[in-house]
């Protein structure tokens, strides 16, 4: 991996984490948010598909981190789940950027077709 791919990568997660971190609620915001807290909070499954991974990840963040109020700990899962969501997304977007992937040639030539006959 190149060193600008990684300080770019290093740049975004920092980023990510100040603007997420910046902007977070105090609470619980909205609907399913408080159902999902209280599932984590009394080790429980809430619907039939549940998010089973957020909710494991949900119970071992809240024993692992020392921060007293349970939705701050929740909304910082929440955060950093965020930012490594968008590294994912900038990486995707590197990989079938820089190797022209044929997935992007047939896409952009299968665009480029709809245009050349919406013109004729």
């Amino acid at each position: 991996m190149p060193k600008l791919d990684k300080s770019l990568t290093l740049i975004l997660v920092l980023l990510s984490l100040v603007i997420y971190g910046a902007s977070m609620p105090p609470t619980i915001f909205w609907q399913d948010a408080g159902i999902y807290a209280t599932g984590i909070y009394v080790e429980g499954n809430v619907y039939s598909p549940g998010f089973p991974l957020y909710m494991i990840l949900g119970n071992l963040w809240k024993h692992i981190i020392p921060i007293e109020d349970f939705t701050q700990k929740l909304q910082w899962l929440s955060v950093i789940f965020s930012a490594v969501a968008s590294v994912f997304l900038f990486k995707s977007l590197a990989i079938l950027l820089a190797n022209k992937s044929t997935l992007f040639k047939k896409i952009t030539a299968l665009h480029s077709d709809k245009d050349s006959q919406s013109v004729s």
